[in-house]
C-alpha cells in the first residue's frame, strides 16, 4: 500500500513537472499578431502554413479577422496596445490602420499588400521597424504602358482589356463574404480603372478600357476590337475571367494589332509580348521577414515587384508583321515559337 502511495505521489509530481514545463515553454514563446480581412484570408492561411513548415511551432499566433471598418480599427488599436513581438498584415486595408496606430514606435511590422511603391515608402518611414512585400499593381500598369509606347512610338489609340467584377472575384477566389467586402473589392476595381485611365494619359494614348467578365461582354469586346482601329491592345488582367481570353487573343491577332500584357499565360495564349513583374513570393518572403524580426534582425527594405521578366510570342509577332527588337529578344526569359527566316 505504501509503495502504491509512493508511486501515485511520484506520478503526480511528474505530471506537475511536465505541466509546469509546458506552461513555461508556452510563456516563453514569442508572439505574432495577425490582422486580416476575409478577402485576404488566403494570404493569412498560407502564411501560417508556411511559417510552421519552415520554423515549426516556435511562436504563439494572435489572430484577428476584421469584417467591417469598425472592426479593422478596433483590432488595429488592440494590436498596438498588446504590442506583440511582430505584427503581420495581409493587405493594404489592414496595414493602413495598424500603421496609423504604431507610427513613431519601435513596434515591428511585416506587411503583405499590392500597394503602390509610394505608399510602401510612407509606411516604412512611419514605422522604422517595418518591412514587407508588395506586388504593386499600379506600378506594373505604368511600366507596361511605357514599354508599349517604346515598342510602338507612333501609336495613338489603345484598348485596355480588364476583367474586373467584385462578386466574381470573391466567389472564385475567396468564397462567399459579406456586403462590406464586396464593396471593398468594388472600390479597388474602381481605383484600378482610374489608374488605367491615368496611365493612358501619362503615356500619350487615347482609347478605351474594355471590361470583360462574362460571355456577352466577351462578344462585345471582340466586335469592338474588330471595328475600333486600335494600334495597341494591352491585356491588364485584375480579375478571374481571363480563362476565356484565348478567343479575344485570336481576334486581336486576326486584326493584326500589337498586343502587350502583364501576364505570361496571356503571351502563351497569343499576345506578342509580356512584361511580367517577377513573383515577389509574397508569403514565402513574409515568413522569412517575420522570423528575422523575431530573431532581432534589422528590418530590410521592402521587396517590391520592380524586376520584370520578358515573355515573347514570335508566332504571333510574325503573324501580324511585327518585328520584335533584338534587345528585347536577347533579354527575354521565355520565347514561344521560332523565328522563320525568309528564303531569298
Amino acid at each position: 500500500m505504501r509503495h502504491g502511495r509512493k508511486i501515485l505521489v511520484g506520478l503526480s509530481a511528474l505530471v506537475m513537472a511536465i505541466s509546469f514545463g509546458v506552461t513555461a515553454h508556452a510563456k516563453g514563446k514569442k508572439t505574432v499578431g495577425i490582422l486580416y480581412c476575409p478577402v485576404a484570408k488566403k494570404h493569412y492561411e498560407e502564411f501560417r502554413a508556411d511559417y510552421k513548415k519552415k520554423y515549426g511551432d516556435d511562436v504563439e499566433f494572435k489572430v484577428y479577422e476584421a469584417h467591417t471598418p469598425d472592426q479593422l480599427n478596433d483590432y488595429a488599436a488592440k494590436l498596438a496596445k498588446e504590442a506583440p513581438d511582430v505584427i503581420v498584415t495581409t493587405c493594404e486595408r489592414t496595414t493602413r490602420p495598424v500603421v496609423e496606430r504604431i507610427k513613431g514606435t519601435d513596434q515591428k511590422l511585416v506587411f503583405m499588400s499590392n500597394a503602390p511603391s509610394r505608399l510602401v515608402s510612407e509606411w516604412q518611414s512611419s514605422v522604422k521597424n517595418s518591412t514587407g512585400v508588395s506586388s504593386v499593381m499600379e506600378d506594373q500598369v505604368d511600366y507596361n504602358l511605357a514599354q508599349a509606347r517604346a515598342l510602338h512610338p507612333d501609336a495613338k489609340k489603345i484598348a485596355i482589356l480588364t476583367s474586373m467584377d467584385a462578386d466574381l472575384f470573391i466567389s472564385e477566389n475567396h468564397g462567399e463574404h459579406d456586403a462590406h467586402h464586396r464593396h471593398l473589392m468594388g472600390q479597388f476595381f474602381t481605383y484600378m480603372n482610374k489608374s488605367h485611365k491615368a496611365m493612358m494619359a501619362k503615356h500619350g494614348f487615347s482609347g478605351d478600357i474594355i471590361n470583360v467578365t462574362n460571355d456577352k461582354e466577351l462578344k462585345q469586346a471582340q466586335a469592338k476590337i474588330k471595328k475600333g482601329k486600335y494600334d495597341i491592345v494591352y491585356v491588364s488582367i485584375t480579375g478571374t475571367y481571363q480563362v476565356k481570353f484565348d478567343a479575344l487573343m485570336d481576334t486581336i491577332k486576326t486584326a493584326k494589332i500589337l498586343s502587350v500584357t502583364n501576364k505570361p499565360e496571356i503571351v502563351k495564349s497569343g499576345a506578342v509580348i509580356g512584361f511580367y513583374a517577377k513573383d515577389t513570393h509574397l508569403v514565402d518572403q513574409a515568413t522569412v521577414m517575420a522570423k528575422d524580426a523575431l530573431d532581432g534582425k534589422a528590418a530590410k527594405d521592402p521587396i517590391l515587384a520592380t524586376d520584370y521578366e520578358i515573355h515573347v510570342n514570335l508566332t504571333t509577332a510574325q503573324a501580324i508583321g511585327f518585328e520584335v527588337p533584338e534587345d528585347i529578344l536577347s533579354k527575354a526569359t521565355m520565347v514561344h515559337g521560332k523565328m522563320k527566316v525568309s528564303k531569298k
